[in-house]
């Protein structure tokens, strides 16, 4: 009786064992069968250090691993990135090269605006010498036209003064004691009286000379 119960009981224990068993196992073996399933392209696309992990697997035996889902997705992602990769990189070379061509267009720009104004100063500078010299040739036409090269000097007319600008002098009254100067003119040639012995002889008319020694 004692056996029997023990080999029912021991039944009994043994099945809930096992049952309790699988209820604790069930959720690792789910983990398990999930972790199994193999990583998809968008996994890969976010994970660099597992899409670098996988192609390092993968890429060890290619043949072997040609129908390999993670190594497919792994694969599939690589070549996306480095496509972006080279699209991003021609789109900055477009760019560098656009920014490279205006710079160029500018600096074509202003060498020619500078050259114009280089072209512009030297033809206002002989359009000046051109006029100098053109009426440099005129003034002389005019002048050999004239009868004179050299304009005659400038001369200073005579200006009269009205009589209000006169200068009076002043009256001075001398002295009781002053003595007034009077100038005696000299005697003519005609007027000055030979001695009698000198005899007066008229160059013009000889005979006079004569007739006056002999009266």
């Amino acid at each position: 009786m004692v056996v029997r119960y023990i080999a029912v009981f021991g039944a009994k224990a043994l099945r809930r064992g096992v049952l309790l068993s699988l209820v604790l196992i069930a959720p690792h073996l789910a983990g398990c069968s999930a972790e199994i399933r193999p990583r998809s392209f968008m996994q890969f696309m976010d994970d660099s250090i597992a899409r670098e992990g996988t192609l390092a697997r993968c890429n060890q035996d290619r043949e072997a691993t040609a129908g390999d889902a993670e190594c497919i997705n792994a694969r599939r992602a690589a070549s996306t990135l480095a496509a972006r990769a080279d699209e991003e990189l021609r789109e900055q070379r477009e760019a560098n090269s656009d920014v490279l061509r205006a710079a160029v267009r500018d600096r074509e720009g202003y060498a020619q605006a500078a050259a114009r104004r280089a072209e512009a100063a030297a033809q206002v500078t002989a359009d000046a010498e051109f006029e100098a010299q053109w009426r440099v040739a005129q003034e002389n036409v005019q002048a050999t036209q004239l009868g004179y090269a050299e304009p005659s000097a400038a001369t200073l007319d005579f200006i009269e003064l009205p009589p209000s600008a006169s200068v009076a002098l002043p009256y001075v009254q001398l002295p009781a004691s002053a003595r007034r100067l009077e100038l005696v003119p000299e005697p003519m040639l005609g007027e000055i009286s030979l001695p009698a012995g000198i005899e007066y002889r008229d160059n013009a008319n000889p005979t006079t000379g004569a007739a006056g020694s002999g009266s």
